[in-house]
């Protein structure tokens, strides 16, 4: 748990980098330091982890039920970081449990294109398992840019 913890907190800071570069916000003369904008603001950093215990926690649960609503609901808790992040920058107050909501509002209608957005990347992680995780390096970072595209363009749809 605490390696899924730390993992998913590393992941959120380099959701972060990816949005900041989507949306022109920084120079990135020093690229490698810039996965530590988590930990920039402690707004960040708690926000990321209440966010992702409450989502594990919810996602189990349903899981717990069934499987499918376990994954649906997995799909719509998926944009809660990036929407807290979002209203912690515009100077929102937000709640944990709200970025979750809103997130879930957000995906209503678009939970498929998600599923199928994640499901294209079988080929590649199956490659990364291949190369002894050696093109993580390549498709870790595609990954992640194809998820914040992925928020980027719904919220500039909404």
């Amino acid at each position: 748990m605490t390696t899924t913890l730390v993992f998913s907190i590393i992941t959120s800071g380099l959701l972060f980098v990816v949005l900041d570069a989507i949306r022109d916000r920084e120079d990135y003369t020093q690229p490698i330091r810039k996965w530590g904008t988590i930990f920039s603001n402690g707004s960040y950093f708690i926000g990321a982890i209440v966010i992702l215990i409450l989502q594990t926690i919810w996602t189990v649960l349903w899981t717990v039920l069934l499987i499918v609503p376990g994954i649906v609901k997995s799909l719509a808790y998926s944009q809660a970081i990036l929407i807290y992040r979002d209203a912690v920058d515009s100077g929102e107050s937000i709640g944990y449990i709200e970025a979750i909501s809103r997130s879930r509002e957000l995906m209503d209608g678009h939970k498929w294109q998600y599923f199928k957005l994640l499901i294209s990347f079988i080929g590649w992680w199956i490659l990364v398992v291949l190369t002894a995780g050696l093109l993580v390096i390549w498709v870790g970072p595609y990954y992640q840019m194809a998820k914040v595209n992925f928020y980027n363009s719904l919220v500039n749809n909404n």
